[in-house]
C-alpha cells in the first residue's frame, strides 16, 4: 500500500503540542526540514529516541516521508544500542546518544534551513508500506522487534478514533514513554488525526498532572496501573482534576482502582487491551460495561480451550494472544494467560486469580505469583503499603504469611495456596508495569543477609553510606519471628563488611571498644551508616542510625595492615 487515504494533516492544527507550545506551521516545516536531510545523506534505517513526544512526532513523519524504517527502542540498555546500530544508519534524537557507533543527529535545524527546504519539499504524502520497528517489553522473555507499517498505525488509530472521547481535549498527556506502542499509539499517533495537543513530556508523577490539570482542565492521561495506584494514594493531586479522563493499559487495573477516579468525580477509565504483536484489540469504561468489547474491525476467534486469536488491518494477520477469555455475546472478560493457568497437584490454577485475591487485602500494594520452576508449588512476590508494612513489623512475617494464606484458603483450592513469599515495598515494574522474567527469579532465591549500600559522600576520612533494611531479611524469622529486629551482632557485621566494600581490603577485628546499642532497627527502616577512620589509632568509629533516633554506635579495633 503506498498512499493512504486522505487523513488530517497535524500542521492544519493551531496548536500542535504544549509546554513548550509548537503551531501546527512550524511542525510542518520542521518536518519537511528534517525529511530532506535524510533524503540527501540517503538515509534507509534510522534510530528514534525522545523525551519530548511532539519532536517524536516530528521525526517519525520526516522518516515516512523520506521512506526511511524507523527503529524505537524500548530502552537504550547497552544491548539495545549495539542490537540497533547493526540495524541503521543513524540514531535521531534530542539528547547525544552514549555508546553508540552510527552518528547521532540532535534536533537543531536552524530557520535558514527550513525556509530553504519548505518551499522544496513535495515528498508530503504518508507512505502506508514505510515501517516502524518496535520492541516488546520483554515481560515473557527476551524484548522481540516487530514491524508495523504505518497503515496498520493509521488504521489502528483510526478505529479507536470512533470510540466516545470528550468533545474537547486541552491537552494530551502521558506517563508512558512512546518508544514503545500504547505509548507510540496514544500520546502520538492518535492526537495526529484527532487535532489533540500533545504535551510534550512525559509526566511521571502524580504531582505533575495535577499541575498541569490546573491550567488545561479537559485533559486526557494516558497511564499505567501503577502509576494510576499511585495517584489514588495521594488524594490532593486529586483536587482539580475532574475533566481528566483516563486512558489506562499496559496491566491489570484491579476494581478498587476504578473505584478510586469514580469517588474522585473524574469520567470512568477507557481502559484498553492489546499487546505490541496484535496491536489493540478491545475496550471497556469501568464502571459502564465491567466486560470487554472488541474494536470494529477485530476479528476474533476462541479455541477449544478458550483461547483467543484475532487478526484485524492493524495486526499484521490473525496473531494468537496467548488469553484465555470467556464471551457473552458481544462481551468478553479475560480469564488469565494461557501461561499464566498451571497445573498443581494435577488441577487449574490461575495464577492471575491468586494475585487478584491477595490484592483485596489493606496491606498488600502489589503482588505477583509464579510456579517454582523445579517443583510443584508456587510463589508469591507482595509488595507491602504503609499499612502492610506496619503490620509486618508489628506481629512479624509469620504473622503475615499466616493471615494471608488464611485468607486465600477461603477463595481457592488448598493446592493453590503459595509455598513461597517474599516481601518487599516495591515490585521492579517497568514503565509500562509489567516484570521481566529475570526479575521474577527473586521469588526462588536465598532471603536477604546484607544491606546495599550507596555511598552518599567521602569526606577526608569519613564515608557516608544509606540504605533500607529488606522485609525479606533472613534474621527476621526464627527468634524474631513476632517482633523482627536486626540483631547487633548483625549490625556490627554489616559495619565490617561495609568498611571492606569502601577500602577494597579484607581486615581483620582486634576489638570493639564503646559499643552501644541504643534503639531497635526495624524492617523497612531507612538507615545511615558513618564510617569515621581514625589513622593513627588504627581504629574505625561507626554510627548506624534512622531519621529517628542512633541505633548502634562504637568504635572497631583492626589488626595491623594497610588501610586507607
Amino acid at each position: 500500500m503506498r498512499c493512504l487515504a486522505p487523513w488530517p494533516h497535524p500542521w492544519l492544527h493551531p496548536n500542535m503540542a504544549l509546554a513548550p507550545s509548537w503551531s501546527g506551521a512550524d511542525f510542518q516545516a520542521t518536518v519537511f526540514a528534517w525529511a530532506a536531510q535524510l533524503r540527501q545523506a540517503k538515509i534507509e534505517h534510522a534510530a528514534v529516541w525522545f523525551e519530548d513526544a511532539a519532536l517524536m512526532a516530528a521525526a517519525l513523519l520526516a522518516c515516512n516521508f523520506a521512506r526511511v524504517q524507523a527503529w524505537l527502542p524500548g530502552q537504550l540498555t547497552p544491548a539495545n544500542r549495539v542490537a540497533v546500530d547493526e540495524q541503521v544508519g543513524v540514531w535521531l534524537s534530542d539528547s547525544l546518544m552514549a555508546d553508540v557507533h552510527r552518528p547521532c543527529w540532535l534536533w537543531d535545524i536552524d530557520a535558514a534551513s527550513v525556509a530553504r527546504t519548505l518551499a522544496a519539499d513535495s515528498g508530503s504524502t504518508i507512505d502506508g508500506a514505510v515501517a516502524l520497528v518496535l520492541q516488546t517489553s520483554g515481560s515473557t522473555g527476551a524484548p522481540k522487534w516487530v514491524s508495523k507499517p504505518w497503515s496498520a498505525m493509521l488504521a489502528e488509530a483510526a478505529a479507536l478514533a470512533a470510540l466516545p472521547w470528550p468533545q474537547t481535549v486541552s491537552a494530551l498527556w502521558g506517563s508512558v514513554s512512546p518508544q514503545h506502542l500504547y505509548g507510540l499509539t496514544f500520546r502520538i499517533f492518535m492526537p495526529l488525526i484527532q487535532g489533540w495537543p500533545i504535551w510534550r513530556t512525559t509526566v511521571r508523577y502524580p504531582e505533575d498532572a495535577a499541575q498541569l490539570s490546573a491550567s488545561y482542565p479537559a485533559t486526557l492521561g494516558v497511564v499505567s496501573p501503577t502509576w494510576l495506584r499511585a495517584w489514588a494514594a495521594h488524594a490532593q493531586d486529586k483536587r482539580g482534576m475532574r475533566q481528566t479522563q483516563f486512558i489506562c493499559a499496559g496491566g491489570m487495573l484491579l476494581p478498587d482502582l476504578a473505584q478510586a477516579v469514580s469517588d474522585a468525580g473524574l469520567p470512568a477509565v477507557q481502559e484498553i487491551y492489546g499487546s505490541t504483536e496484535t496491536g489493540v484489540l478491545a475496550w471497556r469504561r469501568r464502571h459502564q460495561h465491567q466486560a470487554w468489547q472488541f474494536l470494529t474491525g477485530v476479528d476474533a476467534q476462541v479455541d477449544e480451550m478458550g483461547q483467543l486469536s484475532a487478526q484485524s488491518e492493524w495486526s499484521g494477520g490473525r496473531q494468537a494472544t496467548g488469553d484465555v477469555i470467556q464471551c457473552d455475546g458481544a462481551f468478553f472478560d479475560l480469564v488469565g494467560r494461557c501461561d499464566r493457568i498451571v497445573k498443581v497437584a494435577d488441577k487449574r490454577v490461575s495464577l492471575a486469580q491468586i494475585e487478584q485475591q491477595l490484592m483485596t487485602q489493606a496491606g498488600v500494594a502489589d503482588v505477583v505469583c509464579a510456579p517454582h520452576p523445579n517443583y510443584p508449588r508456587l510463589g508469591a512476590w507482595v509488595a507491602l503499603n504503609e499499612v502492610g508494612v506496619a503490620a509486618y513489623r508489628e506481629h512479624g512475617r509469620k504473622a503475615l504469611v499466616a493471615k494471608l494464606k488464611h485468607d486465600l484458603g477461603r477463595h481457592i483450592d488448598r493446592v493453590a495456596i503459595p509455598r513461597y513469599w517474599r516481601f518487599t515495598t516495591q515490585l521492579p515494574r517497568n514503565a509500562q508495569g509489567k516484570l521481566s522474567s529475570e526479575a521474577l527469579t527473586v521469588l526462588w532465591q536465598p532471603r536477604p543477609k546484607n544491606m546495599c549500600w550507596t555511598q552518599q559522600a567521602c569526606e577526608g576520612h569519613t564515608w557516608t553510606l544509606q540504605s533500607v533494611v529488606p522485609l525479606d531479611l533472613i534474621y527476621f524469622s526464627g527468634h524474631f519471628d513476632a517482633f523482627p529486629l536486626v540483631p547487633g551482632v548483625v549490625e556490627l557485621q554489616w559495619v565490617i563488611d561495609a568498611w571492606q566494600a569502601v577500602t577494597g581490603q579484607t581486615v581483620q577485628v582486634q576489638g570493639v571498644e564503646n559499643l552501644k546499642y541504643q534503639h531497635f532497627l526495624r524492617p523497612a527502616d531507612e538507615v545511615v551508616l558513618t564510617l569515621q577512620w581514625l589513622p593513627e589509632k588504627n581504629k574505625l568509629r561507626f554510627q548506624l542510625h534512622t531519621p529517628e533516633a542512633v541505633c548502634a554506635s562504637g568504635r572497631v579495633v583492626l589488626c595491623e595492615g594497610p588501610k586507607p
